[in-house]
């Protein structure tokens, strides 16, 4: 027997799609996976802070001890919101404490910077969803190669998000290419390099489930999931493909911490609930009575926003354009006589209390802290959908209580909204009365469902032993005891 691991990531690959499609023929490989090996439901803190997952799994920590949640988040003793790093990562991934005799390959791992290591080889942000750093590798020489080699993949630089048939068209064409070049790139270093566990993420499906998820509407298929299906597809014959390079003795894990699903949550009706409750005060409801001189300036500033907007967009570069975007993000809270207000967030509500002690200018004192928190998480588990009269609020997560005893549970917002995942128009409220609920600007149809999966063969890993579910933070101890030795192992049994 083997104590050589080889762990294959499809980021944000959704379950549901691969089962699907898998019985009706249409995924071959994904179809031999599902019958020949271990099927387990991977939980995560998925439906808490989505943006947690990558962290959770390779520190094999929560995110209360790893400090990451989302890609911006509030710089402690400040108001302001940062573009978040890999650097800001608070543990080391959990190959690092492998032996040097262990050689590892590491490739494309989301939100993961660079280490160097003697006994490892590493790709970062060629192909990752994402942008926690930039395109990198060690031994440093390597990344010319993978250029010279393989060109750049569409993951590893700055592109458009598609409007038009033609635009959607060419992502599909680019994402097929891409997959299959980050398969010869995985195929080669791990010819060249023979690890002990080779570690590789194929982003693609992350970014195909958030603007390929419903294609009909724009009229040119029937079938509104076939785009995806071609992404699925191609990413099933690399496997295939993959799958028979490596040793045959090799210990294999095919696995996702989250899929994907249609994106009906409401993430946009936090702050108007935090202002109805009279938590969230923003500068223009605090400057009403300039309200009259203000308008008698509007026509003359009309042509000068004009020209700003359009200077932004156009002239400045896009690091630029993003500083200034997140520079604005709160400047029109007034956080002296606010009490809560939203963190920015792309699928849960995030809110954050202004705590006495540790806000620059907090006035909810430790005292009040329990006593507010219950008053939110009562008023929002109370909306319904003034259409249907269902709830619009599944879950609330109060993170001190989840997370105690965790050292950064500070870096996280105080409450998190798991929002449920249904169109609605007007909420009605017994406490704040009807809601209109603000427009969503996106062009993503597709957002993050929590289940994951992993499908689990080799000559280290009894089926007998082995759970049907475990958390995502489990996989890491598990996999550093099949690398320890030849025994036959499980995993630990979910947290």
């Amino acid at each position: 027997m083997t104590n050589k691991v080889a762990m294959i990531g499809l980021d944000a690959c959704d379950v549901e799609l691969v089962r699907q499609w898998s019985a009706e023929g249409k995924l071959p490989t994904f179809k031999k996976l599902i019958e020949q090996s271990k099927n387990v439901k991977i939980s995560s803190s998925c439906e808490v802070l989505q943006g947690s997952i990558w962290p959770s799994f390779f520190t094999a920590k929560n995110p209360a001890e790893h400090g990451m949640y989302y890609m911006l988040q509030m710089a402690n003793g400040t108001h302001n919101i940062k573009r978040v790093k890999a650097s800001d990562l608070k543990y080391a991934p959990f190959w690092s404490a492998l032996s040097s005799a262990k050689k590892c390959l590491i490739i494309d791992v989301p939100k993961l910077g660079l280490a160097r290591s003697s006994n490892n080889v590493q790709v970062v942000e060629w192909a990752a969803m994402d942008r926690y750093s930039s395109f990198s590798t060690y031994p440093s020489a390597l990344a010319n190669d993978i250029k010279k080699k393989f060109g750049y993949h569409l993951l590893s630089k700055d592109h458009a998000e598609p409007v038009s048939a033609q635009d959607f068209e060419q992502l599909v064409k680019t994402l097929i290419d891409d997959i299959h070049k980050k398969t010869l790139l995985n195929i080669e270093l791990n010819k060249q390099h023979a690890p002990d566990f080779l570690l590789t993420v194929y982003g693609e499906t992350h970014l195909a489930g958030h603007l390929l998820w419903c294609r009909n509407s724009l009229g040119e298929s029937d079938d509104p999931s076939s785009a995806l299906l071609s992404v699925y597809q191609a990413i099933d014959k690399s496997l295939a493909i993959l799958l028979d390079s490596l040793d045959k003795d090799c210990n294999i894990l095919v696995f996702s911490g989250h899929g994907m699903m249609d994106d009906n949550y409401p993430r946009q009706l936090m702050a108007p609930i935090l202002s109805k409750m009279g938590l969230l005060t923003t500068a223009k409801t605090n400057n009403m009575g300039t309200a009259n001189k203000m308008r008698s300036r509007l026509h003359s500033a009309f042509l000068w926003r004009a020209v700003k907007q359009w200077t932004n967009q156009n002239v400045l570069p896009n690091w630029v354009q993003q500083k200034l975007w997140i520079h604005n993000l709160q400047k029109n809270i007034d956080f002296k006589n606010s009490k809560a207000w939203v963190l920015p967030t792309d699928l849960q509500g995030f809110i954050r209390i202004n705590l006495s002690g540790r806000e620059p200018q907090g006035n909810v004192s430790a005292a009040e802290y329990d006593v507010l928190l219950n008053k939110i998480e009562s008023c929002l588990l109370a909306l319904k959908n003034a259409d249907t009269g269902e709830p619009i609020v599944e879950k609330v997560f109060k993170i001190r209580k989840l997370y105690s005893q965790s050292p950064y549970t500070d870096l996280l917002p105080d409450l998190s909204v798991l929002w449920c995942n249904k169109p609605v128009k007007r909420i009605d409220s017994p406490t704040l009365g009807e809601i209109q609920v603000p427009p969503l600007t996106t062009c993503r149809s597709g957002n993050h469902r929590p289940e994951g999966f992993c499908f689990a063969s080799g000559p280290n890993i009894n089926p007998v032993d082995f759970p049907m579910a475990m958390d995502i933070t489990d996989i890491g101890p598990w996999v550093m005891a099949l690398l320890a030795d030849n025994k036959s192992s499980a995993p630990c049994s979910g947290k």
